[in-house]
């Protein structure tokens, strides 16, 4: 490759960086722009007392063409990063900080009081400039810990009281079964199902491993109901010795 061919190919990996990185400082004064947006909106609808107010979110959901649980989602979002982290909606619209970056404020602060929120987001501004949103989440939680002993506490039980299972169905007849459990939860019920596995299907079923564990998960319901007296003997083992996560603290089983 002669000398101006390969300039020429540095000039465009030049020119397709800095564009890259024009569109995410584009998308973080976006995501501020709506935020405001969307609060603006709800004192639109609740400032007047409008019977309509409870249908801001299906309004929203219309206008944006997306899912009502979404808008809602965006509208409760918004209101946090209005309220509790005006500092981060600043570093949006300066486009200083990344979409990624108030996610992660965004979900470590969740249940957390206000007035601590605003704390950690003031301290954090000038320390998080040009951070990954992992290093980031890193930096946060440090933070945390060191503004309130009692932040980490705090939220390990707003996250255990988040716990739940869903399911999503999908066109093609299929569906999703997932659960937001504590990382210790999940990864016990990881190991004991395919210790399970190993342990209950035989050498030379052609299923894969992965096809054998959602096979066998499948039926651990039935089986908990066909033997329920044995498993509600061991569910109660499991409250006495604190094992379950979230319930021996004291929040409702959801």
């Amino acid at each position: 490759m002669s000398g101006t061919r390969r300039a020429a190919a540095a000039q465009g990996k030049r020119e397709a960086l800095e564009l890259l990185a024009a569109l995410e400082r584009q998308e973080a004064v976006l995501f501020a722009q709506r935020a405001v947006a969307l609060t603006q909106a709800a004192e639109l609808w609740t400032g007047q007392d409008d019977p309509a107010a409870p249908y801001l979110a299906l309004d929203v959901a219309v206008a944006c063409q997306i899912a009502q649980v979404t808008a809602s989602n965006r509208m409760a979002q918004a209101q946090r990063l209005i309220e509790d982290l005006p500092c981060t909606l600043q570093g949006l619209l300066a486009a200083v900080l990344t979409v990624g970056q108030a996610i992660v404020l965004l979900e470590e602060t969740k249940g957390l009081a206000s007035e601590l929120v605003q704390q950690l987001d003031r301290s954090v501004q000038d320390s998080i400039t040009g951070l990954t949103a992992g290093d980031t989440r890193r930096l946060v939680k440090t933070c945390l810990i060191e503004l309130d002993a009692l932040a980490a506490e705090a939220r390990r039980q707003a996250q255990a009281a988040a716990r739940r299972v869903w399911t999503s169905g999908r066109p093609d007849g299929r569906a999703l079964l997932g659960a937001e459990l504590s990382a210790e939860q999940a990864g016990t019920c990881w190991r004991a199902l395919t210790e399970l596995t190993h342990a209950t299907v035989d050498p030379g079923d052609p299923r894969s491993l992965d096809q054998q564990r959602a096979d066998l998960f499948s039926h651990l319901p039935e089986f908990a109901l066909t033997h329920l007296n044995a498993f509600g003997a061991f569910l109660h083992d499991q409250d006495e010795t604190g094992v379950r996560d979230g319930l021996s603290d004291g929040s409702p089983a959801t």
